[in-house]
């Protein structure tokens, strides 16, 4: 492909077309006066919007720079009013960061703008020596925040009501003190005589908002945009894509940094920033080491959504073995037809064989406490009959024994040899 960029009939091809561009349209050579007071000394080149050259006055002074637009975008008088509007309000702004409009006017039929001559490499050249060199190790990030510092500041000189609408790498100037961008206030100004077509053929369009494409209108956000490609460049090391999808840092920049870039060249430009000071205040707070601030919302940073603590676990009951020996217990669910039988065959073998003693007063029941958790079966049913066994010893205190019986146990027909010791329940 080299070879054949550097063959001699592609070069002819190229004059060639040149030469017809000339014959189209209105071009000057050195020696040449344009408005018959500008001087040209050498043409420094041709751009999107125009041709460039380096002029002196005949009055005196200089050098300058003249830029006399196309015959297409000349010819509408929308451009040239909304040329003056913008000249008139960069020599009013005299921003240090921004090439201001000197004067403006018509020669020849082409509208012409009187610019200072910038010195330098434009950062399109710069680049292109640098981004070699930092494959291993990324641009500097005092570089970078320098640049996109001074494109936010440059911005919000001119006034977001004129925005640049071009900001292309070789449309920026190195400087001591940071870039200097030219062609401000141009592409707004022709922005009413654009066609599809224009944009198509123009350099660097990778770098300008698709809402140009679409319908011709951009503001303060295309500007993000633009900025959002060149951040793109400067952190990867790679030249922008039509569409950016994926962005992986090279150098000391945090991850969020490619957070920062995916919201400044979103396809919808509600979901940019708001503008290029935006954006540097972004870059700032991810450099800082916060997170990308949301687009359109008072940039505060969005910080990781912390889960809520886990809740305590339930309180579990402790497996207490309750003493249920007590002689002051009730029960908490009604006797069986079992234990009922139990309890009068008890007090029938207690009754002695001479005669009966007197029947006591039957004792008022207790009142019946708050209903207890309920113990197993066979342990309550134990304990009912020892209760009753001491109930019973407590009404009859003379009763006379059987002799052929044990003393200390009294035998039931249904259960078997039951223990009369009131602290000790057995069965044989």
């Amino acid at each position: 492909m080299d070879d054949f960029l550097k063959d001699d009939s592609l070069e002819l091809l190229e004059a060639r077309l040149e030469d017809l561009r000339q014959a189209v349209e209105k071009t000057y050579a050195v020696g040449d006066k344009i408005a018959g007071r500008f001087v040209v000394e050498r043409a420094i080149g041709r751009g999107n919007l125009g041709r460039v050259y380096q002029v002196t006055e005949t009055a005196g002074g200089g050098p300058f720079a003249v830029k006399t637009l196309y015959p297409r975008f000349s010819d509408k008088p929308e451009v040239a009013a909304r040329l003056g509007e913008a000249a008139e309000h960069l020599r009013s702004a005299r921003h240090p960061n921004l090439a201001a409009m000197l004067e403006t006017g018509s020669a020849d039929g082409l509208l012409y703008v009187k610019m200072p001559l910038l010195k330098g490499r434009t950062l399109a050249s710069a680049l292109r020596v640098t981004m070699p060199r930092a494959r291993a190790g990324g641009i500097p990030v005092k570089q970078t925040a320098q640049i996109v510092e001074s494109i936010a500041k440059a911005s919000e000189g001119a006034g977001y009501r004129f925005p640049h609408l071009n900001l292309l790498p070789r449309n920026m100037f190195v400087s001591p003190s940071g870039l200097v961008l030219s062609d401000a206030g141009l592409m707004h100004s022709v922005l009413p005589a654009l066609t599809k077509d224009d944009l198509l053929v123009m350099d660097g369009r990778e770098y300008l908002a698709p809402e140009l494409f679409a319908d011709h209108a951009g503001g303060a956000p295309a500007d993000v945009y633009s900025l959002g490609k060149l951040l793109y460049q400067l952190v990867t090391l790679k030249h922008p894509p039509s569409h950016v999808e994926d962005v992986r840092v090279v150098g000391d920049y945090p991850e969020s940094m490619a957070d920062l870039i995916l919201h400044a060249v979103e396809e919808n430009p509600s979901r940019r920033y708001a503008n290029a000071g935006a954006l540097a205040e972004g870059f700032r707070e991810v450099m800082a080491g916060a997170l990308a601030p949301s687009p359109r919302a008072g940039l505060h940073v969005v910080k990781p959504e912390t889960p809520p603590p886990p809740e305590p676990p339930a309180p579990v009951e402790p497996d207490v073995d309750i003493d249920w020996a007590g002689e002051d217990e009730t029960p908490g669910e009604p006797e069986t037809d079992d234990m009922e039988a139990a309890r009068e065959e008890a007090i029938a073998l207690s009754e002695p064989e001479v005669e009966a003693a007197p029947e006591p007063e039957p004792e008022p029941e207790p009142p019946s406490p708050s209903p207890s958790p309920s113990p197993s079966p066979n342990r309550w049913r134990l304990k009912s009959r020892r209760k009753r066994c001491s109930r019973n010893r407590k009404r009859n205190p003379n009763t006379n024994r059987n002799p052929n019986r044990k003393r200390s146990l009294w035998k039931s027909p249904r259960i078997g040899w039951i223990s009369r010791n009131p602290n000790a329940l057995t069965i044989f």
